[in-house]
Protein backbone atom coordinates (compact mmCIF):
# COMPACT_ATOMS: atom_id res chain seq x y z
CA UNK A 1 0.00 0.00 0.00
CA UNK A 2 1.40 3.32 -1.22
CA UNK A 3 0.28 5.13 2.12
CA UNK A 4 2.71 2.62 4.13
CA UNK A 5 5.38 2.90 1.83
CA UNK A 6 5.38 6.58 1.82
CA UNK A 7 5.76 6.41 5.79
CA UNK A 8 8.77 3.95 5.28
CA UNK A 9 10.14 6.65 3.16
CA UNK A 10 9.68 9.72 5.20
CA UNK A 11 10.90 7.81 8.45
CA UNK A 12 13.82 6.94 6.58
CA UNK A 13 14.92 10.19 5.25
CA UNK A 14 13.99 11.75 8.50
CA UNK A 15 11.27 13.78 6.82
CA UNK A 16 9.03 15.88 8.65
CA UNK A 17 5.43 14.69 8.12
CA UNK A 18 2.03 16.29 9.41
CA UNK A 19 -0.70 15.02 7.10
CA UNK A 20 -1.35 12.04 5.05
CA UNK A 21 -3.92 12.25 2.57
CA UNK A 22 -5.58 9.75 0.01
CA UNK A 23 -8.44 9.10 -1.85
CA UNK A 24 -9.86 5.84 -0.46
CA UNK A 25 -12.17 6.84 2.29
CA UNK A 26 -12.52 3.51 3.50
CA UNK A 27 -8.85 3.08 4.75
CA UNK A 28 -8.91 6.42 6.33
CA UNK A 29 -11.62 5.78 8.70
CA UNK A 30 -9.97 2.05 9.23
CA UNK A 31 -6.66 4.34 10.27
CA UNK A 32 -8.94 7.01 12.37
CA UNK A 33 -11.22 3.79 14.05
CA UNK A 34 -8.36 2.01 15.27
CA UNK A 35 -10.45 -0.91 15.22
CA UNK A 36 -9.49 -4.13 16.58
CA UNK A 37 -10.61 -5.90 13.44
CA UNK A 38 -8.25 -3.49 11.57
CA UNK A 39 -5.48 -4.64 13.77
CA UNK A 40 -5.81 -7.92 11.84
CA UNK A 41 -4.07 -7.04 8.74
CA UNK A 42 -0.42 -6.56 8.75
CA UNK A 43 -0.40 -3.16 6.09
CA UNK A 44 -2.55 -1.39 8.38
CA UNK A 45 -0.72 -2.69 11.87
CA UNK A 46 2.23 -1.36 9.70
CA UNK A 47 0.91 1.83 9.32
CA UNK A 48 -0.56 2.22 12.84
CA UNK A 49 3.16 1.55 13.90
CA UNK A 50 4.88 3.90 11.37
CA UNK A 51 2.06 6.55 12.53
CA UNK A 52 3.54 6.29 16.35
CA UNK A 53 6.71 7.09 14.89
CA UNK A 54 5.51 10.25 13.80
CA UNK A 55 4.28 13.20 15.48
CA UNK A 56 0.74 14.13 15.17
CA UNK A 57 0.02 12.99 11.79
CA UNK A 58 -3.50 14.09 10.69
CA UNK A 59 -5.00 11.53 8.17
CA UNK A 60 -7.08 13.07 5.85
CA UNK A 61 -9.46 11.84 3.09
CA UNK A 62 -8.98 13.78 -0.24
CA UNK A 63 -11.23 12.99 -3.25
CA UNK A 64 -9.25 11.75 -6.32
CA UNK A 65 -10.45 14.63 -8.12
CA UNK A 66 -8.51 16.85 -6.02
CA UNK A 67 -5.43 15.26 -6.01
CA UNK A 68 -5.02 13.59 -9.39
CA UNK A 69 -1.13 14.75 -9.05
CA UNK A 70 -0.64 11.49 -6.35
CA UNK A 71 -2.79 9.71 -8.07
CA UNK A 72 -0.98 9.88 -11.54
CA UNK A 73 2.15 10.03 -9.57
CA UNK A 74 0.84 6.32 -7.86
CA UNK A 75 0.42 4.94 -11.67
CA UNK A 76 3.76 6.08 -12.61
CA UNK A 77 5.06 3.72 -9.80
CA UNK A 78 3.57 1.11 -11.03
CA UNK A 79 5.04 1.26 -14.24
CA UNK A 80 8.55 1.47 -13.20
CA UNK A 81 10.80 -1.09 -11.67
CA UNK A 82 13.70 1.38 -9.95
CA UNK A 83 12.89 4.14 -6.70
CA UNK A 84 12.12 7.40 -8.16
CA UNK A 85 12.85 10.73 -5.78
CA UNK A 86 12.41 14.22 -6.91
CA UNK A 87 13.86 16.83 -4.40
CA UNK A 88 12.73 20.45 -4.62
CA UNK A 89 10.82 20.13 -8.09
CA UNK A 90 8.00 18.72 -9.36
CA UNK A 91 8.28 15.37 -12.17
CA UNK A 92 7.45 16.16 -15.25
CA UNK A 93 4.93 13.18 -15.65
CA UNK A 94 2.77 15.24 -13.14
CA UNK A 95 2.94 18.90 -13.42
CA UNK A 96 0.13 19.71 -15.23
CA UNK A 97 -1.82 17.47 -12.65
CA UNK A 98 -0.23 19.85 -9.86
CA UNK A 99 -1.30 23.26 -11.06
CA UNK A 100 -4.79 21.54 -11.54
CA UNK A 101 -4.73 20.61 -8.29
CA UNK A 102 -3.92 23.86 -6.91
CA UNK A 103 -7.13 25.72 -8.26
CA UNK A 104 -9.44 23.33 -6.57
CA UNK A 105 -11.15 25.23 -3.41
CA UNK A 106 -12.50 22.58 -0.72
Amino acid sequence: MVAREGLLFALANHLSVTEMEMDAENVISIIESRSPLAMESPVIEDIYFLLSQLENVSCKFIPRSGNMAAHYLARFDLSVSFLCVWVNEIPLCISTAVMDDFSIDY
